[in-house]
């Protein structure tokens, strides 16, 4: 539950970022790692209708955009692009975020912002849109109340 537990925190680093990667549109949306934190369905089928907070470490996309994803059927999984290109490859970054605060700041348009129950967390990394290669390693992920 994210009211118990509000923080997640991480350590990541990229090793080598998808050729042209921009998270804004769906032709090249590819990162060198992205952290997924799905919250409990609005509905059926839940596929369609889980709020997703995606972390991401993209190429082309500013830091600290707020984003809707451009994939069909995709609206509720909204991004926060932590890193970019513009960040050292080969080195250890933590992270630290309020999922509330997130949260409230992507879905306003779901239960007025108020933040339902984590349903799961998941780790991807994907270079198939663009047709080039990514590496990327994170550890010491955890939940946390402060």
């Amino acid at each position: 539950k994210a009211g118990k537990y509000p923080f997640l925190s991480w350590k990541w680093k990229v090793g080598r970022l998808p050729d042209g990667g921009d998270v804004r549109k769906s032709a090249t949306d590819d990162q060198a790692i992205q952290i997924y934190v799905a919250f409990k369905p609005t509905g059926w089928p839940e596929k369609l209708n889980t709020p997703v907070i995606g972390y991401i470490w993209g190429v082309e996309c500013p830091k600290g955009s707020m984003i809707t994803s451009d994939q069909l059927f995709a609206d509720k999984v909204r991004y926060v692009v932590l890193r970019n290109k513009e960040d050292t490859l080969n080195t250890w970054f933590g992270e630290k975020r309020n999922l509330e605060e997130d949260y409230k700041k992507l879905f306003p348009d779901i239960d007025n912002g108020q933040p339902r129950d984590i349903k799961g967390i998941s780790f991807y990394i994907n270079s198939q849109n663009t047709k080039s290669a990514a590496e990327s390693y994170i550890y010491d992920v955890r939940f946390s109340r402060d």
